[in-house]
């Protein structure tokens, strides 16, 4: 096992061959990153409002389409659509090439949110699961003691 000094100095070494990279790197992709980041969340924001919204009304579907370079979400009430997020000048100009048939009811979009919340829950499955196979690997390793004792005794018993 290395010691606290071999590994610090292995890492002295390799900030110093490869920092000034780092740093560059940093400097080249904060800007890029930074607005990919930013569009993504309005995305996200957009789109709850957008199924917040179809929620409210009646027979209401949502449709993401691509207007001006960004990401619009369209609310629809029945065959209507009543509103954009965000919000565009033309709402027909946004229409022109959209595919009416991939509108989605609100309840069968799923969200980064629930996503999250799913793969929470299966994470939590998963350690349940884990948890499961210990108790039985426990519970079969106690009972093959158990059996392993039992012969034991009654080989000495034979013996007596």
């Amino acid at each position: 096992m290395a010691s606290k000094g071999t590994s610090m100095s292995s890492v002295v070494k390799f900030s110093m061959k490869y920092g000034p990279y780092v740093i560059a790197a940093v400097k080249v992709a904060k800007e890029p990153v930074t607005n990919a980041a930013k569009r993504y969340i309005a995305d996200q924001k957009s789109q709850k409002a957008a199924l917040d919204h179809a929620k409210t009304v009646v027979d209401g579907t949502v449709l993401k389409v691509v207007f001006e370079e960004l990401p619009t979400w369209v609310v629809y009430s029945g065959d209507e659509a009543i509103a954009s997020y965000p919000t565009v000048s033309s709402l027909s100009q946004a229409l022109i090439k959209a595919d009416l048939t991939k509108r989605q009811r609100p309840e069968d979009v799923t969200t980064m949110i629930d996503k999250a919340q799913h793969g929470v829950t299966k994470s939590k499955d998963s350690i349940a699961k884990g948890a499961h196979l210990a108790q039985d690997g426990l519970t079969k390793g106690t009972s093959i003691a158990q059996d392993g004792l039992t012969k034991g005794k009654d080989a000495i018993t034979r013996k007596s």
